[in-house]
């Protein structure tokens, strides 16, 4: 996983490696693709905080139970 995060943000290489580290990227690709529009994937609001505490503004992020 920790290689993952030093690969290239081009997800074709990654999913077209004929390692373990493409099949890990294919099946997790393939199992978001069938959870979309499911109760798996959901949005939350999470919100920011300027140095003060006071809330600036919000990010919308989606979450993934898998």
């Amino acid at each position: 996983m920790h290689q993952l995060c030093h690969v290239e943000l081009d997800h074709h290489h990654i999913l077209q490696r004929f390692d373990a580290l493409g099949d890990f990227a294919r099946a997790l690709h393939a199992d978001f693709e069938n959870a979309l529009g499911k109760p798996q994937v959901f949005q939350v609001y999470q919100p920011k905080h300027d140095i003060d505490g006071n809330v600036c503004g919000v990010e919308a992020l989606l979450r993934w139970t898998h």
